[in-house]
């Protein structure tokens, strides 16, 4: 039944074991032979093993008596005969994930190199990629059993003395750039692994994409690349696929919206995969089992109590029901649109898992399985189509990039999402410049009406200036008070467009968080200086230019004829 549940891992048990672990049965962990294995299990697989032997003292008795085994099918390729053997479980370890340790440091070479017959290197050089050769000591093909032309790679740690063995993709929250053949072709296994040791310790890890399946950005989200449609109707799927085999629109880059199915029919693609939704692939160690069993083989698949429900009248009636899926093979453009060809494939319903989404649930290899499967695809010429870096830093990659183009002339280096930024800054900028001309062209607008309004204020009130003058007041008094209200009126106009600035500020956070489903935060207060400074030097020119004329004002004349023109200062 576990046989086929999938390796995440397989480490030295040294790095792990300094931590306090939930060890089943209490064993001496240092006495274990090095043909057994320690394996780790989250709380479900825990309980599901405890429910599957009848209870932990029998659980405990087939430890302790070798009867809990380990399944492993592992190959190069197709040609060359896949290697098998299991390894009896020592112990298990209650924790987050799944794991094969042990605490001899040899034993990573006693698996590669005793029970796989594989040669191995740390000279990637030195190897040719001929079918039973770890190339370079830095990739490990995974054939699942009943699937000889599927594939999975692992990488070496650089952490471990020995050739341990652990998963390519890391966590998400580093600097990813992307390697693409400039002709077109598929990428190298062996050369991806050479650009991983060639950029140095800076790297984190790094993710290979198969042609219709990927781990995006690390992982955080699995998703199909391709279109993906399943219904419990095969006659449903053949309706979709004779509709849409001539497109106007390429098909692989379309993502259907609800109202464009069919009731009963459910569609994925690589859109929906990138915001988490539409349907996927989850793991049977993250759900509980309420109905059947796990998944055996590559011919079955769990679901969830959602997808159950949306597909037949009851959750429960789904259990040895058939799943069909239909997934996009090929798009091509053609005269008058896009043709589109169709894999299909059959599943049975292994059982029911807890879970409101739709999801299927199966092994950490079932995805992949199920891409080339549906494929034409040469997979035994272990190419992948999309391979990708991570850099601890910006930084690193800069310096990263640089190396690597240099020593790998034939591939082209991208950075995505560096490159996606500077192209929106890019976009920001000349709007930003565009703004500025028409803000620049506003003030001077702006400044020529307010030094005209001042002027024909001056103008207007000109005989009660007459009569101040008269009366003894002196000029710099009456240009102070004047220009205090001028003042006045400016920080008024000031303060409006402060409060309009930050308005403005706020649509805009939130409409760049809907567009790019990501935290914006941004700070106003450059923006807010230079508006008022700018305000206030209006403010002052205008007074000052307008407000000069007063120094021509006759009092005596503006007292007699209220018509009566300034004087000139000749």
């Amino acid at each position: 039944l576990y046989k086929n549940f999938g390796i995440d891992s397989l480490i030295n048990a040294e790095l792990l074991l300094e931590e306090t672990w939930d060890i089943f049965p209490d064993i001496e962990v240092g006495s274990i032979e090095i043909d057994r294995v320690v394996i780790s299990v989250n709380d479900a697989f825990y309980r599901l093993l405890v429910q599957e032997s009848g209870g932990e003292s029998n659980l405990e008795r087939a430890v302790r008596s070798s009867g809990l085994k380990i399944a492993v099918v592992a190959g190069i390729s197709s040609v060359s005969g896949e290697k098998s053997f299991s390894l009896p479980v020592a112990a298990l370890i209650r924790s987050d994930g799944f794991g094969i340790f042990h605490p001899d440091p040899e034993f990573p070479s006693y698996v590669v190199e005793g029970l796989l017959s594989l040669e191995t290197s740390y000279d990637l050089h030195a190897l040719d990629p001929t079918p039973l050769t770890l190339k370079g000591a830095g990739v490990f093909w995974v054939a699942r059993e009943r699937m000889s032309d599927f594939f999975r790679a692992f990488q070496v740690s650089s952490q471990c003395s020995s050739l341990a063995l652990e998963k390519v993709f890391s966590n998400e929250q580093t600097q990813a750039l992307g390697v693409s053949y400039r002709q077109g072709e598929q990428v190298s296994p062996q050369d991806c692994l050479s650009m991983y040791f060639r950029a140095g310790e800076d790297i984190v890890g790094y993710s290979l994409s198969s042609p219709a399946y990927t781990y995006i950005s690390g992982g955080m989200y699995e998703g199909f690349l391709a279109p993906i449609f399943l219904s419990s109707d095969r006659s449903k799927l053949n309706d979709m696929m004779d509709r849409n085999s001539l497109t106007d629109w390429n098909l692989a880059a379309y993502t259907f919206s609800d109202d464009e199915m069919p009731e009963g029919v459910f569609a994925s693609s690589l859109t929906d995969s990138i915001l988490g939704r539409g349907v996927n692939v989850r793991s049977p160690a993250d759900r509980v089992l309420v109905g059947g069993k796990i998944a055996a083989d590559d011919g079955s698949v769990g679901i969830t109590v959602g997808l159950a429900e949306a597909l037949f009248p009851a959750a429960n009636m789904a259990v040895g029901k058939i799943l069909n899926l239909l997934m996009l093979k090929e798009t091509r453009e053609v005269s008058g649109g896009f043709a589109n060809s169709f894999a299909e494939i059959s599943l049975r319903i292994s059982g029911i898992f807890e879970g409101e989404d739709k999801a299927l649930i199966h092994d950490a290899f079932f995805p992949l399985a199920l891409a080339f499967n549906c494929s034409d695809y040469f997979t035994p010429s272990l190419g992948c189509d999309a391979f990708v870096l991570r850099f601890a830093s910006p930084e690193a990659m800069e310096i990263g990039l640089k190396e690597l183009m240099s020593e790998f002339p034939q591939y082209r280096f991208t950075a995505p999402v560096k490159e996606t930024i500077e192209a929106i800054e890019e976009v920001l900028q000349s709007i930003g410049r565009g703004l500025g001309a028409f803000g620049g062209i506003a003030i001077v607008l702006a400044l020529v009406l307010f030094i005209l309004s001042s002027t024909l204020t001056v103008q207007r009130a000109r005989r009660r200036l007459g009569d101040l003058l008269a009366m003894g007041c002196q000029r710099r008094h009456i240009f102070v008070f004047i220009a205090f209200q001028t003042l006045i009126a400016g920080t008024i106009a000031w303060g409006e467009a402060i409060l309009g600035l930050l308005v403005a500020d706020r649509l805009v956070a939130r409409k760049l968080l809907e567009i790019f489903q990501g935290g914006y935060t941004s700070s106003a207060i450059s923006t807010i200086l230079v508006v008022g400074t700018i305000g206030f030097a209006c403010v002052l020119i205008a007074g000052i230019a307008s407000f000069a004329r007063l120094g021509t004002l006759d009092p005596l004349a503006a007292l007699r004829d209220k018509n009566l023109k300034p004087l000139s200062r000749a």
